[in-house]
C-alpha cells in the first residue's frame, strides 16, 4: 500500500475541503418501486461498510415483496447534488411493537434481515444530521423503530441527534451476532478459534471416521444454481425440528418466496456459496450461505438428526473453515443470536440492537415508559428465572449438531 510522507500529510491537513451539502427528503411508495433507486444505491453498497447482502437494494426488495406487499415504503434519502448519498427505507405503518396503537416508521427489515442501519457515503455526523432533519420534519410519525441495529452503525448518531432536540429514545438488546477472523492462507485455519475448545474440534476427526463407516463422506458447494441449493435446503430443512415446529422456510409462503429471490439475486452476481455434507447421496448437513467483501455469510443452517450423533453440522463447519482461507475469504460472520455450538469456534461477537426514537407528546411518553423501562423490566426478570438464551453453556461441546 503507497504510503504519504509527513511533509505531504501536513499539506494536506493545511488544505481546507469544502463541507458536504446534502439535501434530505422522505419519498413515499409503493413496495414494488423500491428499485427504482437500484443503480445509485448500489454505489453506495460498495463501500467495505455496506459491502454486506443485507444493504444491497434487491434485499429489501425482496423482503418488501415477501411481507409487506401492500405496504407504504418510504424512503428517506440525501443527496450532494444529483449524487445519492444516503438511504434509510421504511415500512410506514398503525402497529408498534407488538399491536400498540401508533403511526410507525419501522425499518424495512425483519427476522430474517440480519442488520439495519442508514447506508451512505461521506461523514456519519453529517449525513445521520440531514437524514434526522427531514424525519423530525414530518408530522406523520409517532414512534421510529429500527430493527437489529449493529454495534458502531450510523444510525446511533442520529438517535444523539434526536436526543439534543428533545425527543425519546431507547434500545433494546437483541442478537449478539459470532463472527471468527480468519488467518491468512497457508496459516492454522483454526488459529483464532478458542483453544479452550481445541479438545472437541479434535474429535470431530473421530467423528468423521465413525461416519465414514456409514458411506463416502463428501462435501460439495453449489455457487450457480440457486434453485437447486434453496430446494435441497428448504427439504433438509423441513425434515428436522424447524419443521416440526413451523419456522422452516417451506412452513410459510411469503418466507419461501423471500429466499428464493435474495438466493436467485445473489447466484446471478456471483455471490452464492452453498456447502452441502453428503454421506453417499443423502445429503445430512447444509449451509445456505453468500459470500461478499472478503467475508462469508451464513444466514441458514440444517441437518439431518437422525446423524446427530455424528456432529454433521459440525462436521460441515470444520471443511468450510479450513477451505475458506484458500478462497481470499477473511472473515465468517455466523449472524444470528450467540449459540453454544458457534461457541466452538469463535468468541467475538458483534451486539445488535433495536432502536427506537419516540415524539415528545404525551401518547409518545406513554409510549417509551412502557416499552423502554416496564419492558426492559420484564425482560430482565424473564432473563433471572430462565436465563438469557445468548448467554453460552459453560461446556458448549453438550450442543451440537
Amino acid at each position: 500500500m503507497p504510503t504519504t510522507s509527513p511533509a505531504i500529510s501536513q499539506s494536506y491537513q493545511q488544505v481546507k475541503q469544502p463541507p458536504v451539502i446534502l439535501s434530505a427528503s422522505l419519498t413515499h411508495l409503493r413496495a414494488n418501486e423500491i428499485l427504482q433507486l437500484m443503480p445509485r444505491w448500489k454505489r453506495l453498497t460498495n463501500s467495505d461498510r455496506y459491502a454486506e447482502p443485507f444493504y444491497q437494494p434487491e434485499w429489501f426488495d425482496a423482503y418488501a415483496s415477501a411481507f409487506a406487499p401492500r405496504a407504504q415504503v418510504v424512503l428517506a434519502t440525501a443527496y450532494s447534488n444529483t449524487e445519492l448519498a444516503a438511504i434509510a427505507p421504511f415500512l410506514s405503518t398503525n402497529s408498534f411493537f407488538g399491536h400498540a396503537p401508533a403511526c410507525t416508521y419501522r425499518s424495512l427489515s425483519g427476522i430474517h434481515s440480519c442488520r439495519y442501519d442508514i447506508i451512505h457515503r461521506f461523514d456519519g455526523t453529517t449525513v445521520s444530521k440531514a437524514i434526522w432533519e427531514a424525519l423530525r420534519e414530518d408530522p406523520s410519525w409517532q414512534v421510529i423503530e429500527a430493527l437489529d441495529v449493529p454495534e458502531g452503525a450510523t444510525w446511533h448518531t442520529m438517535m444523539k441527534l434526536a436526543e439534543r432536540d428533545g425527543y425519546l429514545t431507547g434500545s433494546w438488546p437483541t442478537r449478539k451476532s459470532p463472527y471468527l477472523r480468519l488467518p491468512p492462507k497457508g496459516e492454522d485455519p483454526f488459529k483464532n478459534c478458542p483453544a479452550t475448545n481445541n479438545n472437541y474440534r479434535a474429535k470431530l476427526s473421530r467423528k468423521l471416521k465413525q461416519l465414514s463407516r456409514r458411506g463416502e463422506v463428501s462435501v460439495e458447494v453449489e455457487t450457480q444454481s440457486a434453485t437447486a441449493a434453496l430446494s435441497n435446503f428448504t427439504s433438509l430443512e423441513l425434515r428436522g425440528w424447524k419443521g416440526c415446529n413451523g419456522s422452516a422456510i417451506n412452513c410459510k409462503t411469503a418466507t419461501r418466496q423471500f429466499y428464493k429471490s435474495v438466493t436467485d439475486q445473489l447466484a446471478q452476481q456471483g455471490n452464492l456459496r452453498a456447502y452441502t455434507l453428503k454421506v453417499g447421496s443423502t445429503i445430512i448437513a447444509m449451509q445456505l450461505g453468500f459470500t461478499m467483501n472478503g467475508t462469508y455469510f451464513v444466514p441458514k443452517i440444517a441437518y439431518d438428526e437422525s446423524f446427530g450423533k455424528f456432529s454433521p453440522g459440525q462436521l460441515l463447519w470444520n471443511h468450510v473453515i479450513t477451505e475458506l482461507p484458500s478462497l481470499g475469504i477473511h472473515t465468517v460472520d455466523f449472524l444470528g443470536p450467540q449459540a453454544p455450538w458457534k461457541s466452538l469456534w469463535t468468541e467475538q461477537v458483534r451486539p445488535h440492537t433495536n432502536c427506537y426514537i419516540f415524539r415528545p407528546t404525551l401518547y409518545g411518553r406513554l409510549l417509551h415508559t412502557v416499552t423502554m423501562r416496564l419492558g426492559r423490566w420484564a425482560r430482565s426478570v424473564r432473563h433471572a428465572v430462565y436465563g438469557d438464551p445468548q448467554t453460552p453453556a459453560r461446556s458448549a461441546t453438550s450442543s451440537v449438531w
